[in-house]
């Protein structure tokens, strides 16, 4: 691909809480419900209108604590969990103590019995013993908790905690869609790689990374890995080509109280894609890695290019000099001059060695690309050799010269060039192709952008016709068909041709530059660029960087 840019000128006259709480879990909206007749109630009862107020007569003195506290109202999410856990004072006579949790819900009204209970044994002589009730729940809304201690024996005692209250919300928004945009690696290099997951509102996280060739650690941030691809060897010697492997990843949607979801991605271990030059072309040609995390680019890194003879088990890689054409050799690209620079490494395996040193500790740690193989051959080129220079426009009719500022701000008007009626002197575009390709098509594009007011006050209109263009057009005609492009910046297909040629050239025959109407025009220059691209059909794929 070549763009060529060329100027046309144009003259003219005249809210939570913090949670401290593990394993919270809410009790079901199954569970049976207690009458007072079920378990002998305290002469005081604790109700949700009066509070979290400990009251003596509920025995409070027995516990050691309870948690969550009573002055702390707690923000759950449904199908989640919380730890209740009740403790018994130290001293506490021995036995077997029964403990049940009891919740209520003013909305539903009535005092819930959790199906979970348990005895424990309380000495003296060990340390005080904590019990923690799991209980389950769909339900949203406040609720409020006691924990029930029955002493031992037949005429047991009652004993009641002080209240817990917890605000239940909503399960959440789940995720429907989980994806990874990163498909490099450098091998051996740990980078992080972030899942993006939809809904943008969502709950969930990214859980279970997995992929063989592929390892992780934990990065500190939501929905993010730090991933490290490591190809067989430990040496550069040692690593050969890249690979591909497989990463998977998953939503988790467990605590909202739906499926998971999950994706797969391809991932490319190495560093290094393979590159193909052409000899013929005389443009210079890079070399670029990829999959460098910016954590191990410079300046916290230097880097050293190798090559290989072969990839026998006892080639020895040898460092490359900048010399003969290549430059680079100790930076992260490297680059031939030209073609014939690369011929004379034809075939030859390189390698990127990246030398990271850790700005705090100092410490240093190589990593080694994987290697790739450079092939050069000479496959011709395709190159616009050249395009009509500079388009000056002038009126149309017999008088010809420059239009005036009362004729486009009033009407507008339509200019052409002087084209020389000679065939030899006429604009010419020529395009040279020495491709050895079985398709040899190409086309070239032509794109204008707004005319630009270059003299006299800023804030006067810096573009013909009205607002920053798309309004000014103008025509390129060739011998039999005719090229319309607006100053809009939007390419337009001037030319094709599947012709095999060294050798096309095409020659303008005429060109017109039609203006609309632009109140406030002002006296001076205007100037636009005009860029012609010429592109190889079919067209060639971006590397993967």
């Amino acid at each position: 691909m070549m763009a060529s840019k060329r100027r046309l000128i144009l003259i003219l006259c005249s809210l939570l809480a913090s949670i401290f709480l593990l394993n919270f879990k809410l009790p079901s909206s199954s569970a049976a419900t207690i009458s007072p007749d079920d378990i002998k109630w305290p002469a005081y009862k604790y109700q949700p209108s009066e509070g979290n107020v400990p009251n003596p007569q509920n025995g409070s003195s027995i516990w050691g604590f309870v948690t969550p506290q009573t002055e702390e109202v707690v923000t759950y999410k449904a199908k989640g969990q919380i730890s209740i856990t009740a403790q018994l004072a130290k001293g506490t006579s021995t036995g077997e103590w029964t403990f049940v949790v009891l919740n209520h819900n003013p909305e539903k009204g009535g005092w819930v019995r959790s199906i979970y209970s348990k005895k424990e044994s309380a000495s003296k002589d060990v340390n005080p013993m904590t019990v923690t009730f799991n209980m389950q729940s769909n339900d949203v809304g406040w609720y409020y908790f006691q924990v029930l201690a029955i002493s031992p024996g037949r005429n047991p005692d009652y004993y009641y905690s002080k209240m817990i209250a917890a605000k239940i919300e909503p399960n959440g928004q789940p995720a429907t869609k989980i994806s990874v945009a990163r498909d490099v690696l450098f091998n051996g290099m740990p980078t992080a790689i972030s899942a993006q997951l939809e809904p943008k509102n969502t709950n969930a996280t990214a859980i279970n990374w997995a992929g063989s060739l592929l390892s992780f650690a934990n990065s500190g941030i939501v929905n993010t890995t730090i991933a490290t691809g490591k190809l067989a060897g430990t040496t550069k010697e040692r690593v050969q080509g890249a690979q591909m492997t497989t990463l998977s990843v998953e939503a988790d949607n467990s605590k909202i109280g739906t499926n998971n979801v999950s994706t797969k991605k391809n991932i490319k271990v190495g560093g290094l894609d393979n590159l193909e030059v052409n000899t013929s072309s005389q443009s210079p040609v890079q070399w670029q890695p990829y999959g460098i995390d910016p954590k191990y680019d410079a300046p916290n890194s230097t880097f050293q290019w190798y090559y290989y003879n072969d990839l026998t088990k006892d080639t020895v890689a040898k460092p490359l000099i900048d010399k003969d054409g290549i430059q680079g050799s100790k930076q992260k690209v490297l680059t031939f001059n030209t073609g014939a620079a690369a011929q004379r490494y034809n075939q030859k395996y390189f390698q990127l060695v990246v030398n990271y040193t850790d700005p705090v500790t100092k410490k240093s740690t190589s990593f080694f690309s994987n290697k790739a193989q450079l092939i050069a051959s000479d496959k011709g080129t395709l190159e616009l050799v050249s395009v009509p220079q500079l388009f000056s426009f002038e009126k149309m009719d017999s008088t010809g010269g420059n239009p005036s500022v009362q004729e486009i701000s009033t009407s507008g008007a339509v200019l052409e060039v002087k084209i020389p009626p000679n065939d030899d002197d006429k604009p010419t575009i020529r395009v040279r192709d020495t491709r050895a390709v079985t398709d040899p098509s190409w086309e070239l594009d032509v794109s204008l952008v707004p005319f630009e007011y270059l003299d006299g006050d800023p804030d006067l209109p810096k573009s013909l016709g009205t607002g920053d263009g798309g309004k000014t057009e103008l025509d390129v005609g060739f011998f039999a068909t005719d090229t319309k492009v607006m100053d809009d910046g939007v390419p337009v297909l001037a030319l094709a041709s599947n012709d095999r040629g060294n050798d096309i050239a095409k020659k303008v025959y005429w060109s017109e530059l039609h203006i609309p109407q632009t109140p406030n025009i002002q006296t001076g220059a205007y100037q636009a660029v005009l860029t012609w691209n010429l592109v190889a059909a079919p067209t060639a794929q971006a590397p993967t960087k």
